[in-house]
Parts: C-alpha cells; structure tokens; sequence
C-alpha cells in the first residue's frame, strides 16, 4: 500500500485521520499557485493549507499538484498541494484509484526544536603555518593561525573550526579519557 504523509497543522483532514486509508480521485496541475489561489477564494477559506497560523499560507513553490482524496473511514473528501515536478506528477497519475495510508510527517521544517550535541571526541590541533588549506569534504577552506583550529572528524574527515566555536561546542580531554569514553 502507498502512503502519503501530512503534517496536521496545515492541512484540511478528517478528525482522527492518522493511520488511516483514503481514495486518490483526481490529479490536478496547478502551474500558477498565485493565480490558483485569486481564481478559488472559496477553496482557501475553506482549506488550512491556504491559511496557515497567520490566516494566509505562503507556498515555498510557483507550481503545484491539487490532489483530492476520499477519507475511507469518515466518507468525505479532502484536497492537499504537492509542489509540482514531472516525475511527481507522473507518479500520483500513476496511482488515480488507489488507497493511501495517511501518515504523519515526522516533525516540519519550520519547527524549532531541541537536541543535544551527541558525546564525540574528536581530534584537534593548531594551524600549520600563518594559513593552511585544508581540504575538506566540501572542498578546500583556508585555516588562519590564531584563529582556527583543525578537527578530524570520525571518519577521518579534517575541517577548520573558528577558536570561539570550538570552545563553546567541545571540552578538551586527556588522552587517557578519550581512550575510557572510546571503549
């Protein structure tokens, strides 16, 4: 079974809508969301997608894909907007008829939330010289003596880090420690 996942808080679902199955009706290009949303005030009165906390939604894309869908559970109808790519497009016209498990998206971007820097050691040392380039996984960046410091990371990749940033994010330990924490 296909799934497709929504986040509560923007779009217009049955109650109780997690974990449960709907239809795919219709598929429908909408190339021009700023005109989609002029031409059909009623449907973004009506839809959260549209509204958003602040009573309007702003789309992060031009293009989009209307998707109506059949609530298995409750008999009625609802519609999401997918941004628009061919190869999505093609995909949802593919599975017109069929059933989808609703799920929920695991947390949004939009959302600030709290994590704890997992306990690394990783190894460090000064700046080779007044300037050193280090090459690094995105490339050569240039390290500046008194300025940075130079990190292997756990796989053996090397990146400079300013001094400040070091000191707020790490603690330095003995090589006796890092050996215990390592074991």
């Amino acid at each position: 079974m296909k799934c497709i996942k929504f986040s509560h808080d923007y779009e217009k679902l049955p109650v109780n809508w997690e974990g449960t199955e709907a239809v795919l009706l219709s598929v429908s290009p909408t190339l021009d969301m700023a005109q989609f949303q002029r031409r059909f005030p009623q449907l973004i009165e009506r839809d959260t997608k549209f509204r958003g906390e602040e009573g309007r939604y702003s789309f992060s894309f031009k293009e989009g894909i209307l998707l109506i869908f059949f609530h298995l559970n409750s008999g009625t109808f609802f519609s999401t907007i997918r941004s628009y790519t061919d190869a999505k497009y093609d995909y949802y016209q593919d599975c017109l008829d069929e059933i989808f498990l609703l799920e929920r998206t695991q947390g949004n971007g939009n959302i600030w939330r709290k994590a704890r820097k997992k306990p690394v050691i990783v190894e460090f040392r000064e700046v080779s010289g007044e300037e050193e380039d280090i090459k690094t996984l995105e490339g050569f960046l240039t390290a500046k003596r008194g300025k940075h410091y130079v990190i292997k990371g756990m796989k053996g990749e090397l990146y400079p880090i300013e001094k400040r940033i070091f000191e707020q994010t790490y603690d330095v330990v003995s090589d006796q420690e890092a050996q215990t924490k390592e074991a």
